[in-house]
């Protein structure tokens, strides 16, 4: 009896890690990133799978949701827009867009996303363009384009569905309740053929095309929304400081008259906003974050429609914030520094900026020496092989823009000839050291050639008390003279 139950424990035993090791499986199976493309179109922040409807006239971006399971190093996507029954299609210029090898004779309409694995698009691919193959733009469907990647170092690491790539467009068609539909599947375009990811190992990956293929949206127009208002952006695009905010001007207008509020649904920037409303008007303001330097924010108002006629007001207009940053001056102090070999050099590079909530980092370019990130303390020991004229490149940087700036030193050869106190280079410590530190600190003379043996005691500075230590020396057999630490 003993004997059996021992069995049926280490039977029951077995199939409890066996089944646990079937969950694990199913589950690891599940979180395992597969490779697919997600097409879709989106107004403003709303996601693409929100709906399957494109209203007329109204801009939206198509977007690529990417998903892959093994580090890219090239893609090769093409795409074929058309439609079955004559919905027309334009494309939109974007701020800051791609599209350098001759989009729409030049139009740069694509964009990549901010904070996804592919941004910023130069760290991940050498060449990263979309060509759109069909040159007139016309209007008229179909277009077929290609989005290409070839990678620089990185590639694209693997992950989970992220939307990657917009490409900015405005559909038209139908009038009245009349449909029409717009369609999207893949395209067999040269160089690569048909959809590829090759991985760090250079093996081929098809993608899948998600949802099947072709996929298509139904083109309607806007209902009536009983007289729905619509807001007017006043504002052209204005630059804002990543440290500060500024103020934009929106207008509400409105067929019946009633009083309508503006909100702000989302936006593509960090920052934050706030609206003071004005009768039919209302001051914007965005408090600009420090991620979006050098970015365009691109901030929809809407007007309120309490019909709720649409899943989306389209009644909306955008504001342009475009966000900057002024860069750090940097002062390297005195130039033509001189020291000499074997003797400490020390001397401030100063940097300053404007925008207050910078933090400033320095760092050395070139030449011998280093620099204190935080302080800008410059320091060096020459050798003996360090003597002549010596170039240091330093720069400051705010973490948007470096300046750099250079300074000379020249370094006397002092080994076996150098004497502690002779301030004039005459080989002798006498009272004309003295005399020569009084001409310094009093009448302007410039600084001796090196200037350690002029700090007589040596508190690293040129001052009168040299000159008084110096005549002790020579005339009440005070203490020697040493070197000391001007720099």
């Amino acid at each position: 009896m003993t004997v059996r139950q021992g069995y049926f424990s280490l039977k029951s035993i077995a199939l409890k890690l066996f089944f646990l090791l079937f969950v694990f499986l199913i589950l690891v199976s599940y979180v395992v990133a597969e490779d697919r493309v997600t097409p879709g179109f989106s107004n403003y922040c709303m996601s693409p799978h929100y709906y399957d409807t494109i209203w007329v006239n109204i801009n939206y971006t198509l977007d690529f949701i990417i998903e892959n399971d093994a580090l890219l190093k090239d893609i090769s996507l093409g795409f074929r827009i058309y439609s079955p029954d004559d919905a027309t299609w334009e494309w939109l210029s974007a701020e800051n867009g791609y599209g350098p090898e001759g989009w729409n004779s030049g139009m740069k309409l694509g964009q990549i996303k901010r904070g996804c694995r592919m941004d910023p698009a130069e760290m991940v691919w050498d060449v990263s363009d979309l060509r759109i193959i069909e040159q007139d733009m016309d209007g008229f469907l179909p277009d077929s384009f290609l989005i290409f990647g070839e990678a620089d170092t990185a590639g694209l690491e693997p992950g989970w569905p992220e939307k990657m790539i917009s490409m900015s467009c405005r559909v038209g068609g139908p009038s009245g309740d009349g449909v029409r539909t717009i369609c999207i599947d893949t395209a067999v375009i040269p160089p690569d053929g048909d959809w590829l990811f090759v991985d760090d190992q250079q093996q081929n990956i098809v993608p899948v095309f998600d949802y099947g293929q072709p996929h298509c949206w139904a083109v309607k127009m806007l209902p009536n929304c009983c007289g729905w208002p619509w807001a007017v952006c006043s504002s052209a695009p204005k630059e804002i400081n990543h440290c500060g905010s500024g103020d934009f001007y929106v207008e509400v207008y409105n067929y019946t008259g009633d009083p309508r509020d503006l909100y702000i649904a989302c936006h593509n920037g960090e920052g934050v906003t706030s609206i003071s409303h004005e009768g039919a008007s209302a001051t914007i303001t965005y408090y600009a974050a420090e991620s979006d330097c050098g970015h365009t924010v691109d901030i929809p108002v809407w007007a309120s429609d309490p019909f709720s006629c649409v899943p989306f007001c389209p009644n909306a207009c955008i504001l342009h914030a475009v966000v900057t940053n002024n860069a750090p001056t940097l002062d390297v102090g005195v130039d033509g520094m001189t020291g000499y070999d074997m003797g400490f050099i020390k001397t401030d590079i100063i940097g300053s900026d404007i925008d207050t909530c910078d933090d400033l980092t320095y760092g050395m370019v070139s030449g011998p020496g280093t620099i204190d990130p935080e302080t800008g303390v410059y320091t060096w020991l020459p050798s003996i092989g360090d003597a002549g004229f010596n170039t240091i490149t330093v720069e400051v940087t705010d973490g948007f823009d470096a300046i750099m700036d250079d300074f000379i030193v020249e370094v006397f050869t002092c080994t076996g000839r150098c004497a502690a106190g002779d301030v004039n280079f005459d080989g002798d410590v006498n009272v004309g050291d003295a005399v020569a530190i009084i001409n310094v600190v009093f009448k302007g003379a410039p600084y001796p050639q090196v200037p350690d043996m002029a700090d007589a005691n040596a508190d690293c500075a040129l001052n009168v008390g040299d000159a008084v230590f110096l005549i002790n020396y020579v005339f009440k057999n005070g203490d020697p003279p040493q070197m000391g630490c001007v720099y």
